[in-house]
């Protein structure tokens, strides 16, 4: 029987199959040669996480609370954002509060964040901005408590060189809480 020593070079496709070894799991037969998709292998590993934090939630005269990715903008005006390198879905979020006392929401106010653009090339201010999905909302039900979630199944495509930001919208008379409230989003590449 020949031995194949090169194979002519390709490049694969979302539905191309790699063969591999799956590890057994009890009552199946031991280690099964299996294929399995590029896909399936991509979103296995074409996973990776990025965080932020919202340094003194209601804190700004604007009403506005960013996302602060790296590095904390100087301006109360400029949102800071970050320029996508390649294709992504943004799956999940999570976030929690971390302060030196729990948050303090009064009657009819909110924090309501959500995700968007600022175009490439501009200034990346409020007016430039862009929701594009809303994440979750801080209201009195948060108020005492130390606020923490996970929300599932977002599900939003952005592309190479957009710009993204996280900005919460105050309504009402958000009280300045001392703290800090991270949120860590999950994207898979596409």
């Amino acid at each position: 029987m020949a031995i194949i020593s090169t194979y002519p070079t390709a490049i694969a496709t979302s539905n191309d199959l790699l063969v591999g070894t799956q590890v057994s799991t009890a009552g199946t037969q031991i280690n099964p040669t299996k294929n399995f998709t590029i896909d399936s292998i991509r979103d296995l590993v074409g996973r990776y996480l990025v965080t932020g934090l919202i340094n003194n939630l209601g804190s700004q005269a604007s009403g506005l609370d960013f996302m602060e990715w790296t590095s904390n903008i100087t301006s109360d005006t400029q949102i800071p954002i970050i320029k996508l390198p390649t294709d992504v879905e943004l799956i999940s979020i999570a976030f929690t509060w971390m302060g030196d006392t729990a948050l303090v929401i009064g009657a009819g106010d909110q924090v309501a964040f959500g995700i968007g653009t600022v175009p490439s090339g501009s200034n990346p201010i409020i007016a430039n901005y862009t929701e594009t999905v809303p994440l979750f909302t801080l209201t009195q039900a948060d108020n005492g408590t130390y606020a923490n979630n996970i929300v599932a199944n977002i599900n939003q495509k952005f592309n190479a060189g957009e710009q993204l930001a996280v900005v919460g919208v105050e309504t009402g008379n958000v009280q300045p809480n001392t703290g800090e409230l991270s949120i860590t989003l999950l994207f898979k590449s596409l």
